[in-house]
């Protein structure tokens, strides 16, 4: 079941390279949302993340460190503009929280956990 709200979005998963991220990274994918799927230090289990993802939408890796704001800032700018689907993407709801990372940032965080609220309470 596609979440219309969600479908063509563009979304961040910090610590998508196991666990729960890599669990929210294939809740979103199966949305058909474009994944940043972060990474801190290894890039081994992002990358099986990211091939996870690519059953369903597409996706990028980035690494950073998120206590470090410089490395976030960095991070959320290499998300592509537009990916190579011709679907225009939006990582907010409202263009207010768009020049600020950390803003942007929690909302991403915050529809990541309802997204997996309403998956664990569909079961």
């Amino acid at each position: 079941m596609i979440c219309e709200d969600l479908k063509g979005k563009k979304v961040l998963v910090t610590g998508a390279s196991s666990g729960i991220g890599s669990a929210t990274a294939g809740l979103f994918s199966e949305q058909d949302c474009f994944v940043g799927i972060h990474y801190f230090r290894t890039s081994k289990g992002a990358e099986k993340t990211l091939q996870q993802v690519k059953k369903n939408s597409d996706g990028v890796l980035l690494s950073a460190d998120v206590r470090d704001k410089k490395q976030v800032n960095e991070m959320v700018e290499k998300l592509p503009k537009k990916p190579a689907a011709s679907t225009s993407l939006s990582t907010t709801p409202d263009r207010s929280l768009t020049d600020n990372p950390s803003k942007r940032l929690r909302w991403i965080i915050m529809k990541t956990y309802m997204l997996l609220m309403s998956a664990a309470f569909s079961w």
